[in-house]
């Protein structure tokens, strides 16, 4: 483009003839652009909190729980709860044969529900989840010393817990071993 010095006049002319339209002009696209980069900094952050939330969970996982029913059906009642147990991993298993992994899981104290976890004169309410060994390939936990729970420790009714780092934290001292403690649940 060919620098016009009769171009260039005639722009300052209308700017300096029409301040305020030059001023709101301005401003608004100021404004645009301010906006434009206050979404795409809101999306990306929320983008990043969701995908950091998933991270530790296998790609193509299924969650099922139970509730109460909304709708009456063959002469049963609304409200009624419809609720999964031990018996239905096998009906899961034989009804859908792609079906990789199935890791039951149970809240102690429902969803969002704590428990008191007691050690010596220590006590603090902590969610309980009881799971099955299955889990660890369904969602990524760090295991820093000890084991998880296997399928002896559910078939002789074993006892064990894992225990996070916040349960560590506040129930045990510093750079004490864990393993082999005993803590009261509820």
């Amino acid at each position: 483009m060919i620098f016009d010095k009769d171009h260039w006049q005639e722009i300052i002319i209308t700017v300096r003839g029409n301040r305020l339209r030059s001023f709101l002009t301005a401003f608004g696209v100021f404004w645009g652009v301010f906006i434009l980069i206050i979404m795409l900094g809101a999306g990306n952050g929320l983008k990043n909190a969701v995908m950091k939330e998933f991270d530790s969970l296998a790609v193509n996982s299924v969650f099922v729980w139970g509730r109460n029913a909304t709708k009456p059906y063959k002469g049963l009642p609304a409200g009624r709860w419809i609720g999964l147990n031990t018996g239905d991993i096998e009906a899961l298993k034989s009804s859908i044969p792609e079906l990789d992994r199935l890791a039951p899981r149970n809240q102690l104290g429902g969803f969002q529900g704590t428990r008191t976890v007691t050690r010596k004169e220590k006590s603090h309410s902590f969610y309980i989840y009881v799971d099955y060994p299955d889990i660890l390939h369904i969602q990524l936990m760090d295991i820093i010393m000890g084991r998880f729970i296997n399928n002896l420790d559910l078939r002789e009714r074993r006892k064990v817990a894992v225990v996070g780092k916040r349960v560590y934290k506040l129930l045990f001292s510093e750079n004490e071993n864990p393993i082999g403690k005993h803590i009261l649940i509820q």
